[in-house]
């Protein structure tokens, strides 16, 4: 951090998240973020709002492994994926992928903060759910924060023109990203000559 460098620190459990916010208060690393943040409890949500630290994580991961953190009893004792907490607790949170581990599709992600669906249709964690409209500020503002880019990713007057068109409401499963913008140019899919 002295140095220049942003730490990005991978932290997924409550000891590791705790160890990561810990370290990031002492050396006082601006911009810092703390990836994944899956479980954490009250104690470690207030030591991830002292650290001022970036929470990016990934709600698309419910899915994937809601089903066996619910069959160990992870989400019984900590706050498993926790998007709630961590606003309610005034950390930054953006929403990413971790793609290639993570599914890639950014709808995928927006829909599961909102409503942690597990493959058998039950919520995961549902105290945790956000509102669609934090989903898409903490994908999109948060995201930008997440790499540096403060007070961007949100459209208006004078603003870098990088945005996505659905084919619908993105919180519906049947709509797409129908085509990607950077800098006001379609980027995708690519205009043909």
């Amino acid at each position: 951090a002295g140095a220049g460098f942003v730490p990005r620190l991978h932290a997924i459990g409550n000891f590791a998240v705790a160890q990561a916010a810990r370290t990031l208060a002492t050396i006082r690393a601006p911009h810092a973020s703390i990836e994944h943040v899956l479980l954490a409890g009250p104690e470690e949500i207030e030591l991830l709002a002292a650290c001022g630290a970036i929470v990016s994580t990934q709600p698309g991961f419910i899915p994937t492994y809601g089903p066996a953190m619910r069959a160990l009893g992870l989400d019984a004792g900590l706050r498993a994926i926790p998007l709630r907490s961590l606003l309610r607790g005034g950390v930054a949170l953006a929403i990413s992928s971790d793609h290639p581990c993570g599914p890639l599709d950014p709808l995928h992600n927006l829909r599961h903060a909102v409503t942690r669906r597990m493959p058998n249709g039950e919520q995961f964690a549902a105290t945790e759910a956000v509102t669609q409209s934090e989903a898409v500020h903490a994908a999109t503002a948060g995201g930008a924060a997440a790499v540096g880019f403060f007070g961007e990713g949100m459209l208006r007057p004078g603003a870098t023109a990088d945005l996505v068109v659905c084919s619908g409401d993105p919180f519906v499963e049947s709509s797409r990203v129908a085509s990607t913008w950077v800098g006001g140019r379609r980027a995708w899919p690519r205009a043909t000559a």
